[in-house]
């Protein structure tokens, strides 16, 4: 798949997410199979951050798969939550997080069943909310990655 394949499959999810009034300030290709969204988000909370916005983000990757139907081309979507206070050229570090293809195709089967709760038979939304939100880390400006430790997710 070609990287303006991902950008649209990128731009799509940061137009779902405007709906929901979640502030995208960039979508890109991260590479030819991987999307990447850039959102306002306060790092200085992280736990915060991803309470709000991990499912609707979740959300709105899969709907944007599902619309365009392009699946197994795509692996997934590298998040990052950028600190508002911040201007984009002083930002230190960033929260960062995945939601893979397989992740969000197990969000879009559970999302009918719950809307009908009918969930005994499926995964609930929730746990595969959290199982993007433990790929969380903080990524700085340096190159330094270091993965997140959570509280109860």
């Amino acid at each position: 798949m070609s990287e303006e394949r991902v950008t649209a499959i990128a731009e799509r999810t940061g137009r779902l997410l405007d709906e929901v009034n979640l502030q995208v300030e960039q979508f890109d290709a991260a590479d030819e199979r991987t999307a990447f969204l850039g959102y306002v988000g306060h790092a200085d909370d992280p736990e915060e951050v991803l309470r709000e916005t991990a499912a609707p983000v979740v959300g709105a990757f899969a709907a944007a798969l599902d619309e365009r139907d392009w699946p197994e081309a795509v692996d997934g979507l590298v998040v990052r939550a950028y600190d508002p206070t911040e201007a984009p050229h002083r930002r230190e570090g960033a929260l960062e997080w995945e939601v893979s293809t397989a992740l969000a195709g197990r969000y879009a089967a559970g999302a009918p069943a719950e809307e009908l709760d009918e969930s005994d038979d499926t995964e609930s939304l929730e746990a595969v909310v959290a199982e993007a939100v433990g790929t969380a880390r903080m990524r700085y400006a340096d190159g330094r990655v270091e993965p997140l430790s959570l509280g109860e997710r």
